[in-house]
């Protein structure tokens, strides 16, 4: 059995009434229902509630009665980031209670043990920051948690647009009906408007448009068959020219439009079928309609992906140059692609962060230096520490104590970013203003590690700030980790390039970036690998990687911060919410949007207070 749950809902208390997101659920039910699906609808049209329970009940009874091998939830309406990588999709009563929004993120994650082979996310919505306190709690998961079986399950992700962007909707020219630009996009190609999207393993060609002559089919439409047709769609073949579609439909409304959809796809061998149709049906298609749809075009969501193979070729000539002369050397980006130029976000952070230079060494082996910023004062138990001025940067000193394992930044401004002490490391944390970019922890002068960071510093310095301001912007970088372990999640050390391991250690900064990616792509087994090496190799346990590897219990007693470091991590919260001091789940609904987790100013106050009274170490 497939499934389709369908959600659309214009009217969100305190924003801006949508006129096409229902109007886009049913027309993607409708479809669902001409490929034999199984739908169910959820939409606040005539004034009606949608409620995260109720899509919760529906999906969870999907779930227990073990007969859905494909399941697409596609959903149009609000969206918000509250983080890189930490979508919420907005409910009708989403302003007043924080849990009628789906956590998307955690959804997901929960989705992978459902027992269900392949899901599809669909998103039809907005990937931009919350501008009120309103929207900034963390929402619910619409999937149950459940034990994981071991099953294998596959999810694609389909998103509207890339990190930060709207999702567009417009007036019709044919009408006044409203409609969304990725919607229409998605469901006319599904329905087969573009015939050169349509597959089959059995003809000769493969495609559609090759396989039948158009001229000869307008003559005799029995010209020629395919026996046993299996005329098909799939995620992997419209990855592109979904984006081609929406790009060209948001220019010929004006020219300055752009909207590039985000598409994520879980490779498998063969793909489920999102669209099946018969050799008849097929036939028709081709006579009905001649679009074509042409996909060189090259996006802004796929900027990631040039930097990356640019990357791999260019990390073994690194020499003396700047990170923007690597860059530059690597290869030009399109001058079409103007959000990504050499300037961006992208570039000058990940070259502010490839220069941050931190303090080599204390005579406690321990502490952090600050770039970027200054901040206001740093909170560890017991004042255990020393604030300082040195080369024109705050350094910190964390004098040595087995308890003290958090750290809390305080900013000017009040927020607060939880950062975790690890023994024999220097955190160097890199600020653009009053956003951490990173925190990159390298090893001590007089730790043993330290001679064999040397001789890889440039290399692990480049792929830190690759890494870090990629997950800055959104991207998905788990490609960059993809070597790192062999098929049974040991760490391949055939790997020459392994920018995790150095030697028999790990490096602590980056295998924090990577069991998020990994866990994103359902890589259990890598997860549970860093998590093993980080527990041989330090004394305490970074809280997102026990987090991850679903270790927190056994790990209590030295998990390193007190709360997860990303702000991703909140996205998992049913993990570890437990296991929180009551004004920690308290303050996590007053979370900055960043990617790293930032409290905001009204509830500073309050934490520190744990501090001082030795409940946080």
């Amino acid at each position: 059995m497939k499934y389709v749950i369908s959600i659309g809902i214009n009217n969100v208390k305190g924003l801006t009434p949508l006129k096409a997101a229902v109007s886009g659920a049913v027309e993607f039910n409708d479809w669902a229902k001409t490929q034999g699906y199984e739908t169910y609808l959820f939409a606040d049209d005539d004034n009606k509630v949608v409620s995260q329970s109720d899509i919760f009940n529906q999906i969870n009874t999907i779930i227990e009665e073990k007969i859905c091998e494909q399941l697409i939830v596609f959903f149009s309406g609000h969206g918000i980031l509250k983080g890189p990588n930490q979508e919420v999709w907005l409910l009708s009563n989403a302003q007043n209670n924080p849990n009628e929004s789906i956590n998307l993120t955690g959804s997901v994650d929960n989705a992978r043990t459902s027992g269900i082979p392949y899901i599809v996310f669909v998103s039809d919505a907005c990937r931009i920051l919350p501008t009120e306190i309103q929207f900034t709690g963390n929402g619910s998961v619409i999937f149950p948690i459940l034990d994981d079986t071991n099953e294998d399950c596959a999810i694609d992700l389909l998103y509207a647009t890339r990190p930060g962007s709207p999702a567009n909707e417009f007036n019709s020219k044919k009408s006044s009906k409203k409609f969304g630009l990725f919607t229409q996009s998605i469901i006319e190609i599904l329905k087969g408007d573009y015939p050169n999207l349509i597959y089959s393993q059995k003809a000769s060609g493969s495609w559609l448009t090759n396989y039948y002559d158009l001229s000869h089919l307008q003559v005799d439409q029995n010209y020629k068959s395919l026996n046993n047709a299996d005329w098909h769609i799939d995620t992997i073949n419209i990855e592109y020219p979904l984006k081609s579609v929406v790009s060209k439909k948001a220019s010929e409304i004006k020219i300055t439009l752009t909207q590039n959809p985000e598409i994520r796809i879980q490779h498998q061998n063969p793909k489920p079928k999102l669209a099946s149709f018969s050799d008849d049906e097929a036939k028709k298609i081709l006579l009905k309609t001649n679009k074509e749809v042409k996909s060189g075009k090259f996006f802004e969501s796929d900027l990631y992906e040039k930097i990356q193979r640019d990357l791999e070729f260019g990390l073994n000539d690194l020499g003396n140059n700047s990170f923007k002369s690597i860059l530059e050397d690597l290869g030009s980006f399109p001058s079409s692609i103007d959000p990504y130029n050499i300037k961006s976000n992208l570039i000058s952070n990940s070259e502010r962060i490839f220069d941050s230079k931190g303090r080599e060494s204390f005579e406690t082996k321990t502490g952090f230096t600050i770039v970027g910023n200054e901040i206001q004062d740093v909170i560890v138990n017991g004042n255990r520490k020393e604030f300082f001025f040195e080369n024109n940067k705050q350094q910190i000193r964390i004098y040595n104590d087995d308890q003290i394992t958090s750290a809390l930044i305080i900013l000017r401004n009040g927020n607060s970013i939880p950062i975790a002490i690890l023994k024999g490391y220097i955190g160097t944390l890199v600020f653009n203003e009053n956003q951490l970019l990173t925190v990159n922890y390298t090893p001590s002068r007089n730790n043993d590690k330290y001679e064999e960071f040397k001789r890889n510093e440039k290399e692990i310095n480049f792929v830190r700030a690759f890494i870090a301001s990629s997950a800055n912007e959104g991207f998905d970088y788990q490609s960059t980790f993809n070597k790192e372990f062999d098929e049974n999640g040991r760490m391949n050390h055939n790997n020459a390039g392994s920018f995790l391991r150095r030697e028999k250690s790990l490096d602590p900064s980056l295998g924090l970036y990577a069991v998020y990616a990994y866990r994103q792509a359902g890589k259990i087994k890598d997860v549970k690998s860093v998590y093993r090496y980080m527990r041989e190799e330090s004394d305490s346990m970074p809280f997102d990687v026990a987090m991850l590897a679903d270790k927190i219990g056994i790990e209590r007693r030295r998990l390193a911060p007190f709360c997860p470091m990303l702000s991703l991590g909140w996205a998992y919260r049913q993990k570890f919410e437990e296991f929180l001091h009551p004004k920690i789940r308290e303050a996590s609904n007053y979370l900055v949007p960043n990617l790293w987790t930032t409290f905001d100013k009204k509830v500073t106050e309050s934490i520190i207070n744990l501090f001082t009274e030795n409940i946080l170490q």
